[in-house]
C-alpha cells in the first residue's frame, strides 16, 4: 500500500448508492450490498464489494466532487456521522466510514472531521478549473 492510500469500511447510508452511480455510472447495474470497501489515493477513491472474491465496482475522481462537510445523518432509525459531498453534477453523496474493520462504516465525529479535510484538500488541488 502506497502511503497516500486509505483503507474504509463503508456503510450504504441514504444518499451514498444513488451519488455513487452519479459519478460511476459503472455502479447502476450491480447489486447493492450494505457494506463496502473504500480505498482512497491522491486522484479520487475505489469503492470494492462483495467476499470470496471482493470485485472492484467503481471508481469515483475527486475532481467530480464539491467540497465536503461532515454532518449528522439519520440511519436505520440511528443518527451517525457522515461526509457530504456534492458531486459536480449537482447530486448528493454521504458516506459513512471507518478506518476501524470493524467499525462497520460508523465514523466518529473525529473520523469524520478529518476525511473531510483531507478529502476537501485532495478535491481542491484536483477540482476542474
Amino acid at each position: 500500500m502506497y502511503p497516500s492510500e486509505e483503507v474504509y469500511v463503508a456503510r450504504n447510508v441514504v444518499g451514498f448508492a444513488t451519488g455513487i452511480v452519479a459519478v460511476a455510472p459503472e455502479l447502476s447495474g450491480t447489486n447493492r450490498h450494505e457494506y463496502y470497501g473504500l480505498v482512497t489515493d491522491d486522484l479520487g477513491f475505489t469503492i470494492w464489494s462483495g467476499y470470496k472474491p471482493t470485485v472492484k465496482v467503481g471508481t469515483v475522481l475527486w475532481k467530480q466532487l464539491q467540497s465536503g462537510t461532515a454532518t449528522k445523518g439519520k440511519y436505520l432509525g440511528r443518527q451517525r456521522w457522515q461526509a457530504s459531498f456534492t458531486t459536480t453534477s449537482g447530486h448528493p453523496l454521504n458516506m459513512s466510514l471507518s478506518r476501524r474493520l470493524y467499525g462497520t462504516g460508523r465514523f466518529s465525529h473525529a473520523e469524520a472531521d478529518s476525511f473531510v479535510r483531507r478529502a476537501n484538500d485532495r478535491i481542491k488541488l484536483n477540482g476542474v478549473s
